[in-house]
């Protein structure tokens, strides 16, 4: 990702020259469409909302431990007997974790630790602390009234998984995310996954001091009894904090950004006490899937400001909030609610959205079920559009409570050891060796170690191998071949899993290519991939098979390609109804020339990334391709030669743009083929010349009839540092908004549930990966996937081991 210390302090400018905003009030008139066509049925809103249940599906394992692992216990001589004070051992344990000659991964078997003293992780990269399982190991703190349980300082793409933080209703935070501004690493690329954070002010803290914590994944966590917030953001570059299938219960406040952002995804919230989401800062935010019950409110907002806070609520279940307003917003937005549903108790009979602000705002409601007769308590001077809005009475509203995954259980694969540093005819040799035991889902496990790899490796098809690592930057496979050529070539149909490791090298064409992966209902799931090479991610060909990334990371592609690149099968470059499309949800970029191109027919929705640094365009769009960007933001210090989107006269499919802020203009041509369709709404710009001077600003709007630009708002406009309402430039009528708006209403948010076993169908899975090389870091095409080319490897012996190893090797001490 680059400097995040120098690239951070351009948003840490952004955010305070915005909290200091103050708005003088611009008079607007409402733009209202009114409902037309509604849903066919409310089971429609119900599976927008994306409530369903995970107990039909095969929830993802835990793979580990394994014998490369240190060990609180035997290493380090921790009791974990709930009564001993292990604070030495445990810190002991974490000063050696990931130095030079040390295990770069801390093992906690069961066991409950007492800890008196604050827990310190200090200035490491790619190290990992994981418990044997959140549910059997505590940390249980017995120091001072308000000290802090564990704090982890300049600490980098590592993770913290799998025990419980137990406060015993004294410690102030449970896990205190922090950098000091100058020293260490700043905090990027993290991940806090399956932990319980309890009886505390509050789970994690985030930023607290002078400097930052960003692009880190809080996944599978629960958040109990906090009487502050579960996880509470207070710094500018504490940004793209991304949640994803948490419990938050009985807590003051879920989540609350004092300063810096967040987005929540597929989350559950019961019974805050003050409410489940808390916005001091103005940025943009997304939430998407949740479900809230018995909270005092669901998203508060707070102000007046004078801001503009972007909010994508999509999707959402909210049933009966104390608080009429469930939705308290006092700022200007723009507000996004797309898809909810909000049961409101039946002594609230007032408005369950309220937005207001010094001056304008904007609001746009589209598909939303309310119970009561008049939902919307909406400015009158804002811009507000709402359609297919559903208002049904109490009793018919009474959708399932969201069933999250549970925690990932040890499966006690069979597991195949290579030795560390091997040659690639060694990992070869696991592999093929896997193969064999298709059905068992193996694991070809490689130890922390630096890899050199001469020949391809090749995953054959409809192998169901896992290849792990010991962690990012850990276990690194690294080119070394006379001729470039694929580091690994995945063959489909194919259920492959690649976990926690480097592949890299940029004599390599490919660090990773995935071949005839297209079959119908194919699927890929990448959580947590950081990708590099003129282009990071090309999806060449699929026409069947859906791509979703989970937190997203590409980092300086200065190549003038596209960073990430969309090509369309031969059917939906046709035209043809068919269900390829590339899904990203969340992550972060930087300094690349082109960040998306979407071409041939491609399918395309990118949501919630922040983009920072130089960049010529954000898409670049041709052909019949479906494009829609929700969310996000694009800062590249504008400039004449800036541009959004840049469009090949053969563009000739739909672009919407929806709820996103960008430095750079947005416009469309007068060129524009008179077939493409393009929507700006709900966006944030900046401009240097005031509204009534220049109009438009940054936005122009040269195609009128194929281009509609709507509710859009700038900073900097009429007067500098200030936000302002910019004139709509063609208004959508609802039958055209429903088409925008479609591709985003339909994707799903994906699970990291356990590929299927159906042989002759590709569902493959990579989890915090890092991919690099010469061309394409990740390469997924289409056709045969024959393993043609391939120089034969001998088969060297391998010892069959169990996933328990590392239990059994503390057993054997």
């Amino acid at each position: 990702m680059g400097s995040k210390g120098r690239l951070r302090r351009i948003s840490f400018h952004v955010c305070v020259v915005l909290l200091s905003l103050c708005l003088e009030a611009m008079f607007s008139p409402m733009l209202k469409v009114e409902a037309g066509e509604q849903a066919s049925s409310y089971a429609h809103f119900v599976h927008a909302a994306r409530v369903r249940s995970h107990a039909a599906l095969a929830t993802e394992e835990f793979v580990g431990p394994f014998a490369s692992w240190a060990n609180v216990k035997t290493d380090y001589g921790a009791k974990g007997d709930g009564v001993s004070d292990d604070t030495a051992a445990l810190q002991r344990a974490l000063d050696e974790v990931g130095q030079t000659g040390k295990p770069g991964t801390l093992f906690i078997p069961p066991g409950a630790y007492r800890v008196t003293r604050t827990l310190r992780l200090q200035s490491r990269q790619g190290v990992n602390v994981i418990g044997a399982d959140p549910e059997q190991v505590t940390l249980k703190w017995d120091g001072a009234m308000g000290g802090d349980l564990f704090e982890v300082q300049g600490v980098s793409y590592s993770k913290l998984a799998r025990f419980t933080l137990d406060g015993s209703g004294k410690a102030r935070a449970l896990l205190n995310n922090n950098w000091p501004g100058a020293a260490n690493y700043f905090p990027t690329g993290n991940e806090h996954a399956e932990i319980i954070f309890k009886d505390a002010q509050i789970g994690i803290l985030a930023g607290q001091g002078d400097g930052g914590t960003a692009e880190t994944v809080v996944a599978r966590c629960h958040f109990l009894r906090l009487s502050d917030a579960g996880l509470k953001i207070t710094n500018y570059n504490a940004l793209d904090w991304f949640v994803w299938d948490s419990l938050f219960e009985d807590n003051a406040v879920g989540i609350h950004n004092v300063q810096g952002g967040f987005h929540v995804y597929r989350s559950l919230f019961r019974r805050s006490t003050q409410t489940d989401v808390k916005v001091s800062n103005k940025l943009f935010f997304a939430l998407r899937g949740n479900y809230s019950i018995n909270s005092r409110r669901f998203l508060l907002s707070e102000g007046p400001s004078g801001n503009p806070t972007g909010f994508s609520v999509q999707g959402n279940v909210i049933l009966d909030t104390i608080e009429p307003a469930t939705i308290a917003i006092n700022d200007a937005g723009p507000l996004l609610l797309l898809d909810n549903v909000i049961r409101s108790r039946a002594s609230n009979t007032g408005a369950a959205v309220f937005q207001s602000d010094f001056g304008p705002g904007v609001v746009t409601g589209i598909g939303n079920t309310f119970t009561v007769s008049n939902p919307w308590n909406v400015d009158s001077r804002s811009g507000f559009t709402q359609i297919d809005t559903i208002i049904t009475n109490r009793a018919s509203v009474s959708p399932p409570e969201l069933i999250l995954p549970g925690f990932w259980v040890n499966r006690n694969r069979p597991v195949i050891e290579v030795a560390p540093n091997a040659d690639g005819s060694a990992i070869q040799a696991a592999l093929d060796q896997a193969a064999a035991l298709r059905g068992q889902r193996p694991i070809v496990h490689l130890p922390e170690g630096y890899y050199t790899i001469r020949n391809t490796l090749v995953i054959t098809a409809e192998s169901d191998v896992q290849l792990v690592g010991d962690g990012l930057f850990r276990t690194q496979l690294n080119w070394a071949g006379d001729a470039p050529a694929p580091m690994l070539r995945i063959l489909g149909p194919s259920r492959a899993t690649l976990r926690d490791l480097t592949i890299g090298g940029t004599g390599a064409t490919d660090a990773v290519v995935m071949e005839g992966i297209d079959q119908a209902d194919a699927h890929i799931v990448a959580d947590q991939v950081f990708l590099g090479g003129k282009t990071g991610l090309l999806v060449n060909g699929l026409d069947n098979a859906v791509v979703d990334v989970r937190t997203y990371y590409a980092g300086s592609v200065r190549s003038g390609q596209a960073t990430l690149r969309v090509v369309g099968g031969s059917q939906l470059a046709g035209g043809a109804a068919a269900s390829g499309a590339v899904h990203i949800f969340s992550g972060a970029t930087s300094n690349n020339d082109l960040n998306l191109e979407a071409v041939n027919g491609a399918r395309l929705t990118y949501t919630d990334v922040w983009f920072e640094g130089q960049g010529e365009a954000m898409v670049r769009l041709a052909g019949k391709s479906e494009v829609t960007i929700n969310g996000g933001n694009y800062a590249v210090g504008g400039g004449p030669s800036k541009f959004y989107a840049a469009y090949d006269a053969s563009f000739t499919g739909l672009l919407s743009l929806i709820n996103m802020r960008s430095d750079a203009k947005i416009s469309t041509p007068a060129t524009l083929n008179a077939d493409a369709r393009v929507l700006v709404m709900n966006g944030l710009t900046v401009q240097s010349c005031n509204v009534a001077s220049c109009g438009l600003g940054q936005y122009r709007n040269d195609a009128p009839g194929r281009a509609f630009f709507m509710h859009n708002m700038a900073v900097g406009g009429d007067i500098p540092g200030y936000v302002s309402r910019v004139p709509d430039a063609g208004v959508a009528d609802a039958t055209a908004l429903r088409q925008f708006y479609a591709q985003l209403r339909a994707r799903q948010l994906p699970t990291l549930d356990a590929p299927v076993a159906m042989l002759g169908q590709t569902d493959a899975r990579l989890y915090r990966v890092s991919l690099s090389a010469g061309e394409n870091g990740l390469r997924m095409v289409g056709g045969a996937g024959q393993p043609l080319g391939v120089t034969p490897r001998a088969h060297l012996p391998v010892v069959l081991q169990r996933s328990d190893v590392g239990a059994r090797r503390a057993s054997e001490k």
